[in-house]
């Protein structure tokens, strides 16, 4: 009879152990690089989990076991193939506790690729109110045509003071359904740090100190592992994927973002000095321009002054395209500018001014970097996906850097940015799917490259293309040293002819590409051949 009642007891406690068990966050992804993915969930009591993998959801052939008990579960997944989709179940036992057509991961590009890629960045944004759920909303009609790959934060993930609740029903609560198939890369915000260091100032003298939830949820590739230099800190990262490279820096370390020689600032040289990629693009909290719910001209704005005074010269040094900030609660989009690193009233638009166009590319006035010298960057605030500034408290005037700015009550969005080939073009989608702002950047490379020919003498050609970025006409301009014929050729990224045109004239030529005007927009590749040596030259249409 003891023994029927024992055995009978340890059913029950069984089975009552099978039931409570509940999902209680995610699951989600971090840390992806190339080869390798971190799967994450929450569970309502310790278990072993699983992860299982495979190229449908309905055969997932490989099983990925954790050994020790835990409620927060992170299997780390090896060995896989370069942007490739695989898709997941998690759970324990037998028991599969999220599975599906929704539960899938992609590995990242590989270093260099041009086939193009999009990001999704939001900031300013754990608030779990409507304004957050509608700009999360708008977002997901525009990516039903154009596909994202990967997400960015820019700080302030979860109001009010970065508390584990408040992760859970601020981030996870709204994104579940999004986190589950697309992974994200995160910075902290000051909100973040509330919870981290609350009255502690040890943790603002030395930010090897910090520690709290905003460390314990995510798992960065701080390690080289995704490229970069490595950090071998979560306080700060970088990671490639395709032809850009990515930094990820903490604002909030006031200490390592002040003058002189910081650890932050000594990694930021090494990885800046270390990167190849085409594009290099960083992101942090605390914007260096901004007149919003907060002003970086303020003198209390100690994160903000450090990023710009200290943080900006490193950056701009190294020819930085893109950088993407939150902190004040709207939405301000720079010109394409260089060398401001003091307050507002020293903005000097005849030294810092690149171009003070649009950049729309609808518009025809495409920002055109030059690889060579690497000035010009644009430098976007998205500080309102959740949070925004009431119409009384936004200033009537814009920051002089910025082109455009998109603010006031319940005023919130987000921004995609997409990167392929030579072009990156940021789109900003406000909470009604509305594309308010949008701006491209076609970095060329010095305006004569030499290809398959030892002989240094090709740059005698001197090939010039104006206007370029163009819509109507395309001009050319030349050296023919020898009056041999002269063959030029327009080609798309995959090498195939698309116009050819000829001339027999000694000396400077100038001519119109024909046809040109019918060719859609794009970028193209203009090559110039005579007497077996070639030069060559990117050139956009729009």
């Amino acid at each position: 009879m003891k023994k029927t009642l024992l055995s009978l007891l340890l059913l029950l406690g069984l089975t009552h152990y099978s039931l409570s068990q509940e999902l209680i966050r995610g699951p989600y992804q971090q840390g992806t690089t190339t080869h390798s993915v971190k799967i994450m969930w929450r569970t309502s009591i310790p278990t072993k989990g699983w992860v299982k993998i495979g190229n449908t959801p309905e055969n997932l052939t490989k099983n990925i076991s954790e050994t020790d008990l835990a409620s927060d579960h992170t299997v780390y997944i090896d060995n896989l193939e370069a942007f490739t989709t695989y898709y997941y179940s998690v759970g324990y036992d037998d028991i599969t506790l999220a599975s599906g057509i929704d539960h899938y991961f992609t590995t990242n590009q590989l270093e260099g690729d041009t086939i193009g890629f999009s990001v999704w960045i939001i900031g300013d944004f754990g608030t779990g109110d409507e304004p957050q759920k509608m700009a999360k909303n708008a977002f997901l009609d525009y990516s039903k045509t154009h596909p994202v790959n990967f997400m960015l934060t820019l700080g302030d993930n979860a109001y009010p003071e970065g508390a584990d609740q408040d992760y859970q029903s601020h981030l996870f609560d709204i994104y579940d359904s999004i986190l589950r198939f697309m992974h994200y890369y995160p910075t902290p915000g000051n909100h973040d740090y509330d919870i981290i260091r609350g009255d502690n100032v040890l943790g603002y003298l030395d930010p090897t100190l910090d520690d709290g939830p905003y460390f314990h949820i995510h798992e960065m590739p701080i390690h080289g592992e995704a490229g970069g230099y490595p950090s071998d800190t979560k306080l700060y990262y970088s990671f490639n994927y395709g032809n850009a490279h990515f930094i990820c820096l903490n604002s909030e370390t006031y200490t390592w973002t002040q003058n002189g020689t910081t650890p932050l600032k000594t990694w930021l040289k090494k990885d800046l000095e270390a990167n190849q990629q085409h594009w290099t693009i960083v992101y942090f909290h605390q914007s260096p321009y901004t007149r919003s719910s907060d002003s970086s001209d303020d003198f209390y704005e100690i994160g903000m002054r450090n990023m710009r005074m200290y943080i900006l010269p490193i950056l701009e040094e190294y020819g930085v395209d893109l950088v993407y900030t939150g902190h004040s609660h709207d939405y301000e989009r720079s010109y394409l500018i260089n060398g401001h690193y003091k307050n507002s009233p020293q903005w000097n638009p005849a030294i810092n001014l690149i171009d003070g166009r649009s950049g729309n590319p609808d518009l025809g006035e495409t920002y055109v970097k030059n690889i060579e010298d690497g000035k010009g960057t644009v430098y976007t605030v998205c500080g309102n996906s959740g949070r925004y500034i009431n119409d009384d408290k936004l200033f009537p005037t814009l920051h002089p850097v910025m082109y455009y700015r998109d603010g006031g009550t319940e005023e919130t969005g987000s921004v995609v940015l997409e990167v392929k080939g030579s072009t990156v073009t940021s789109t900003y989608i406000n909470k009604k799917g509305e594309i308010l702002d949008k701006f491209s950047i076609f970095k060329q490379s010095p305006q004569t490259v030499a290809t398959h020919v030892k002989d240094k003498s090709i740059r005698l050609f001197d090939i010039k293309a104006y206007p370029n970025p163009s819509s109507k006409y395309l001009s050319l301009e030349f050296n023919n040293p020898s009056g041999s014929k002269a063959n030029l050729s327009i080609l798309d990224l995959s090498g195939k002819l698309l116009l050819h045109q000829s001339i027999s004239n000694q000396g400077r030529n100038k001519l119109e590409i024909k046809k040109w005007q019918s060719l859609p927009n794009g970028n193209y590749t203009l090559n110039l051949d005579i007497d077996g040596k070639s030069a060559s030259l990117n050139v956009v249409k729009q």
